[in-house]
């Protein structure tokens, strides 16, 4: 359904304008999602997953701070979070992974993960040179972050391209076709790379959703709560 304010736009000039209020965040009935963590309650040191997948988020030490739609986790240096190992994590022939984070810092050294699932996909953040998605096939160029401030990234492919959005807007793009790796059965860490190398993130992660589906550019700034601005029938252009 197009709102008033981006149907009189789209009758006068062909260009979409969308204001998206900011809802609360949501977990929509779909056999795509495979995790959708509020991070907004400690379950006896859990969070839970409410995509119908049972992929909670464990957590020693972990703390909750304000987020983007209520509470959000935080990087503290003694927390970890980690998802056990899941078929319904194996995103074989096309994946979205969609979360707000803040950066505090940028890693001194190295990198930091913001999501790795050891061996198969993972977004991370690296020195001097910014934010990283992977599949596991392919890895993006690395793409500068700011410190200090939330925004949304999606990691998106759809067999053939592999695509980084930051805030609704597509930032990098790469030829990448293959099949995922499904073998690794190590945990799935957040805030931190694989508990192997404990890279860890200061900041914070909220509203994190993964999907064995790659989402358009509509869909992801529709996730997000984003104002979208883009021409007709050219959404998802790069």
């Amino acid at each position: 359904q197009v709102s008033d304010e981006c149907r009189e736009v789209l009758n006068s000039t062909r260009t979409l304008t969308c204001y998206v209020e900011t809802l609360p965040f949501e977990c929509p009935v779909d056999a795509d999602l495979r995790a959708c963590i509020r991070f907004d309650e400690d379950v006896a040191g859990t969070y839970l997953d409410c995509s119908g997948n049972s992929n909670t988020v464990h957590h020693t030490n972990g703390a909750l701070v304000p987020g983007i739609s209520n509470l959000a986790a935080s990087g503290i240096p003694t927390a970890t979070y980690q998802m056990a190992d899941s078929a319904s994590l194996d995103l074989t022939s096309a994946m979205t992974i969609e979360a707000w984070v803040r950066l505090d810092s940028l890693p001194s050294s190295g990198r930091v993960g913001i999501m790795d699932n050891d061996g198969q996909y993972g977004i991370s953040v690296h020195e001097g040179t910014g934010l990283r998605c992977t599949n596991g096939i392919s890895s993006l160029p690395h793409i500068p972050v700011s410190t200090g401030v939330w925004f949304h990234m999606a990691c998106v492919w759809d067999g053939t391209t592999l695509g980084l959005y930051l805030d609704g807007t597509p930032v990098a793009k790469m030829s990448s076709t293959g099949t995922m790796a499904t073998t690794n059965t190590n945990q799935v860490s957040l805030l931190s790379s694989s508990r192997a190398v404990n890279e860890r993130v200061n900041g914070a992660l909220d509203n994190l959703r993964v999907w064995h589906s790659s989402r358009t550019r509509a869909q992801i700034c529709a996730d997000a709560g984003l104002d979208c601005v883009y021409t007709v029938g050219l959404a998802d252009s790069w």
